[in-house]
């Protein structure tokens, strides 16, 4: 299943460019059916669209150009818009707007438009003149469905052209992977190894970056014996051929057939998904705001944005001290797997922002309110984690302060976390 997932991510666009020539030519066949007298319902449509064969095949050669310049139009438009996501944003977000339904939508309808007025005006040419068809209503109806499209797709680029936008999108995505990491968190405890049990490394068979892995299918594989498997990569991580990803205990021995079958359930890619890495959606955040305080750009306001967000969307796993995942079909069989701690996030997460951003108060009043959001929602153990990076911050910007109204200002908002 999960490669299936995998799959469908990887090829969204061939997908539904493919599924509307698909639907165009399944419309061409009915309508050619009928046409042809085929399926008897000609003579129960109403004549007003039934049009002579000329007239059709006129409409038909208008709407073919039509459709093949739109969608030329239509491409050039999703490059400027990547283009202007690359050096606006970072280059990661580019695969936010192609993954997009009505992006995918859009080209898909008017290459299936195009395929279908060309293949009628090839069956209609052994019609005689004064007969009636209904292939030109219907790629009229077909225009109209374009049309209406066309204006959603538009639309939609006014709406992902603004910062604000780009950045909710990413945090929401985000959220949704946090959200369904922080139900597995809950749900599972840490485990410790057992060491009468045979062990058998698992080495990855290529090199990627650790995407997935199809957890149900190995549990199913391995229900009827006694043992774990402990996967000691994370998912995101670069990882290299003939690298050991994870280690396989059973309590009846293990042998490399076993193990092949478990590593054909690790999946590896040469790039991160937004789907199963809530840090690779995270990163897109930190480089928005990192290029927004460059001195080239200089936009504080969409990097005080940015770390507003990265607060609300940390401060889900401030709340509980657990990074491990366990997974169980019975007592005898189980796999632990552990994720990034909340401290090696922070780490990740802020230390970027404090370095370069020290020197621009605005930006330090935000990470310090980011870092205040997470404070209330954290646990004891988690708020010691948070202090060590307020007192980096804090020895950071004092080198940087040179006034006494930036310093009172300073310790007006650090001061909550030593009160």
């Amino acid at each position: 299943m999960q490669k299936l997932k995998i799959f469908y991510y990887n090829y969204i666009t061939w997908i539904y460019t493919l599924q509307y020539i698909f639907f165009s030519m399944i419309l061409l066949l009915v309508v050619s059916l009928i046409d042809l007298r085929i399926i008897p319902l000609h003579q129960y449509l109403p004549d007003v669209i039934k049009l002579k064969v000329d007239f059709s095949q006129s409409i038909l050669i208008t709407l073919s150009a039509a459709f093949l310049t739109i969608t030329t139009f239509t491409f050039s438009t999703i490059l400027t818009v990547l283009n202007t996501y690359a050096s606006s944003f970072t280059p990661r977000v580019v695969e936010n707007f192609i993954n997009m339904k009505i992006t995918l939508k859009v080209l898909g309808i008017f290459i299936g438009g195009f395929f279908y007025c060309v293949a009628c005006l090839v069956f209609t040419r052994d019609f005689f003149e004064n007969e009636f068809i209904i292939a030109g209503f219907v790629a009229i109806l077909y225009s109209v469905l374009c049309i209406m499209y066309f204006v959603v797709f538009i639309q939609q680029v006014i709406t992902q052209f603004q910062g604000v936008n780009v950045i909710l999108d990413i945090a929401n995505k985000a959220q949704t992977v946090i959200d369904s990491e922080l139900e597995r968190r809950k749900e599972s405890t840490s485990f410790a190894v057992k060491e009468n049990f045979a062990s058998i490394p698992i080495r990855s068979g290529n090199s990627g970056y650790f995407s997935s892995i199809d957890l149900d299918s190995i549990t199913s594989l391995l229900a009827t014996g006694e043992g774990y498997l402990r996967i000691d990569s994370k998912i995101g991580e670069y990882v290299a051929e003939n690298t050991t990803i994870a280690t396989l205990y059973l309590q009846d021995g293990v042998d490399e057939e076993i193990s092949e079958k478990v590593l054909n359930y690790f999946i590896f890619q040469d790039k991160k998904m937004e789907t199963t890495d809530y840090r690779y959606n995270i990163t897109k955040l930190l480089e928005i705001a990192l290029r927004a305080i460059s001195p080239g750009i200089n936009d504080p306001n969409t990097a005080i944005h940015c770390i507003n967000k990265l607060g609300v969307l940390l401060s889900t796993f401030a709340q509980i001290d657990n990074y491990h995942i366990q997974k169980a079909e019975n007592n005898k069989f189980r796999i632990y797997y552990s994720s990034y701690s909340f401290q090696e996030d922070l780490a990740t997460f802020y230390l970027p922002l404090i370095h370069y951003g020290k020197e621009d108060l605005q930006v330090i009043i935000a990470i310090l309110n980011s870092l205040m959001v997470l404070f209330n929602n954290a646990t004891a153990n988690n708020k010691g984690h948070i202090l060590e990076v307020v007192n980096h911050l804090k020895v950071k910007v004092e080198k940087t302060i040179e006034t006494e109204l930036e310093a009172k200002i300073f310790d007006r908002h650090i001061s909550f976390f030593f009160e």
